[in-house]
C-alpha cells in the first residue's frame, strides 16, 4: 500500500519523462513546421518572380533558375531568420515590432543573398532579386498575420464553446471605454481574447479630435460634453475609464460630467500607471472607482483603536445636535463606548428626528451610551450654564451655528449673535466648568471670506483661538467643506 501511495504522489508531484518528452517532440515539430513554410515561401518567391519577369514576352534564361541560386536563397535566408531570432517570437501574441523585425529579416537576408551571388559569379537579374524581396518579404507577414488572427479567433470560439459564463452572463451589457488610447485599445483587445468583444460598444475621449474615429474596429463616439448622450444613445450600462497615466483633476472631470445625469451607472478605471502590475491583464487591473481617484492621494485610514481609546467613558457634550453634521458626531459616538452624550439643539423637529434616529440605531448595540436630549439655545448663556454643570462634559463639539449663506446676507444681526455671541456662550462655559478638550467646527467659507455667514464663522475660529490661548482651553478648529 505504502509503494501505491507514494507512486501515486510522485506521478502528482511534477510531469514524467513521457509528457517532458511529449512536449519536447510537440515544439520541435511545431519549428519545423515553421522552417518549411518559411522554405516553401522563398523558393516560391523565387520561382513566381522569374516566371513574373521572363514569361510571356521573352524566353526563358534557364540559367537564372539554377539550384545553386535556390539553395543560397534558402541558406542565407535562414541565417537571417536566426541572427533576427524570428523563431523565438511567439506570433500567436505578435505586435508591430515584430512584423518589423521579420521585415529587417528579410531585408538582410536579400541584401546577402545579392552579394553571395555577385561574388560567386552567378547569372542574375536585380529585377528578379528585388521582386523575389517582395513577394517573400509579404508572404511571411501575412502568413504570420493569419496565424496569429486564427489564434485570436480560436481561442474566443473555445471559450464561448465551453461556455465560459462572462460571456452569457453578461449578455445585454454594453460597456463605453472612455479613452481612445493605447490603454484602451488593450482592454478592447483582452476583452476580445476573452471573447467579450461585443460588450464593448465603442470608445470616448476627452480628445474632441478623436471623435467619430475608428479604433480597432470600435467607434469613438464622443468626447467628455457628449458623453452623456452617447450613454443614452448607446444604451450604455458600465463606463471604463482606460487612461491610467493622467492626473486625478481629469478622472474626476469625467466622472463628474457622467454622474451629473448616470448616478447608478458603474464607473471602472485604471489604476495609476505607476500601481499597474505588468504580470496582470489590464482587464484584470480594472477597479470601482474610489475616492483615492478623483482626490488624487491616499485615502486616509482611520485609527478606531485610537478613537475609542479617546472616548471611552468620556462625556460629550454636542451643540447643533439636531443638525447634519451634530447628528452624524451623535452617530459616531456610539460605536466607541462613550460614557454619555449630551445633545443639545434648539429646533424641536430636528432633535425629535434625532431621538428617533439614534434609538434605532442603539438597538443594534450590546450596550449603548446613556443618551440625554436638551432643547436649548446657545445665545442663552445662563441655560448653557445650567446644562455643563449638570453633566459636566469632558469634550464638547460646537457644532451649533447659522450656516445658509444666502439667508444670513439678509440676517447680519442674528449671524453675528449666534454664530459669535453663541460661540463666546459655549467657549466661556468651558472653561468655567474645566472642559478636556473643545471642538469648533467651522467651514471653508471662513478662508478669506466674502459672506456674512464666512464672515461669522471667522471672527468665532479667532475668538476660539483667544480663548485657547489666555485661558488654557484645549481647542481645536475643523473646516468643512461645502459648509
Amino acid at each position: 500500500m505504502m509503494r501505491a501511495t507514494g507512486s501515486c504522489e510522485g506521478s502528482e508531484a511534477g510531469p514524467t519523462r513521457e509528457s517532458k518528452m511529449g512536449v519536447f517532440y510537440m515544439i520541435r515539430g511545431r519549428k519545423i513546421a515553421y522552417i518549411a513554410i518559411d522554405a516553401l515561401i522563398a523558393s516560391a518567391s523565387y520561382v513566381f518572380s522569374f516566371i513574373i519577369l521572363f514569361y510571356p514576352g521573352r524566353g526563358l534564361p534557364s540559367e537564372f533558375l539554377g539550384t545553386v541560386h535556390i539553395a543560397a536563397l534558402l541558406l542565407v535566408t535562414f541565417a537571417a531568420y536566426y541572427l533576427f531570432q524570428i523563431y523565438r517570437v511567439m506570433w500567436a501574441y505578435s505586435n508591430i515590432a515584430d512584423i518589423y523585425r521579420l521585415i529587417m529579416a528579410n531585408m538582410a537576408g536579400f541584401a546577402i543573398f545579392f552579394f553571395f551571388i555577385l561574388a560567386a559569379g552567378l547569372p542574375y537579374s536585380r529585377g528578379m532579386v528585388v521582386m523575389t524581396f517582395l513577394l517573400a518579404a509579404v508572404l511571411s507577414v501575412f502568413y504570420r498575420i493569419m496565424m496569429r488572427y486564427y489564434h485570436l479567433r480560436g481561442r474566443a470560439a473555445g471559450e464561448e464553446g465551453l461556455a465560459v459564463s462572462p460571456a452569457r452572463s453578461e449578455e445585454g451589457k454594453s460597456i463605453l471605454v472612455f479613452g481612445a488610447g493605447e490603454a484602451g485599445r488593450i482592454i478592447l483587445a483582452e476583452y476580445m481574447k476573452m471573447g467579450l468583444g461585443r460588450l464593448i460598444a465603442g470608445f470616448a475621449d476627452d480628445d474632441p479630435a478623436k471623435a467619430g474615429k475608428i479604433l480597432n474596429g470600435k467607434t469613438v463616439f464622443c468626447d467628455t460634453s457628449g458623453v452623456n448622450r452617447t450613454i443614452r444613445d448607446r444604451r450604455i450600462s458600465e463606463i471604463i475609464i482606460a487612461m491610467p497615466s493622467v492626473g486625478s483633476d481629469r478622472v474626476n472631470r469625467i466622472a463628474s460630467e457622467i454622474r451629473h445625469e448616470h448616478r447608478s451607472i458603474p464607473i471602472r478605471v485604471l489604476p495609476h500607471v505607476l500601481e499597474l502590475d505588468e504580470r496582470k491583464p489590464l482587464s484584470i487591473s480594472l477597479r470601482e472607482i474610489g475616492i483615492a481617484d478623483l482626490i488624487g492621494r491616499e485615502e486616509v485610514t482611520v485609527d478606531s483603536g485610537a478613537i475609542e481609546k479617546k472616548f471611552r467613558g468620556k462625556t460629550v457634550l454636542i451643540t447643533g445636535a439636531g443638525g447634519s453634521i451634530g447628528s452624524e458626531i451623535c452617530r459616531q459616538l456610539l460605536n466607541f463606548n462613550t460614557g454619555k452624550i449630551v445633545a443639545v439643539g434648539r429646533g424641536e423637529f430636528s432633535m425629535y428626528n434625532l431621538i428617533k434616529n439614534l434609538n434605532e440605531d442603539a438597538e443594534f448595540l450590546d450596550k449603548g451610551p446613556e443618551i440625554v436630549y436638551r432643547i436649548a439655545d446657545i445665545k442663552d448663556r445662563r441655560l448653557m450654564d445650567s446644562i455643563f454643570r449638570a453633566h459636566r462634559p469632558d469634550i464638547v463639539f460646537h457644532a451649533a451655528a447659522h450656516k445658509h449663506v444666502p439667508l444670513m446676507e439678509f440676517n447680519e444681526a442674528e449671524a453675528m449673535q449666534n454664530n459669535v455671541a453663541g460661540t463666546m456662550n459655549v467657549l466661556d462655559c468651558a472653561r468655567d466648568h474645566h472642559v478636556g478638550e473643545f471642538v469648533f467646527i467651522s467651514t471653508d467659507k471662513a478662508v478669506n471670506p466674502s459672506s456674512v455667514m464666512g464672515a461669522t464663522k471667522r471672527i468665532a475660529e479667532i475668538i476660539t483661538r483667544y480663548y485657547h490661548a489666555r485661558w488654557g482651553i484645549r481647542a481645536s478648529i475643523v473646516r468643512f467643506g461645502n459648509v
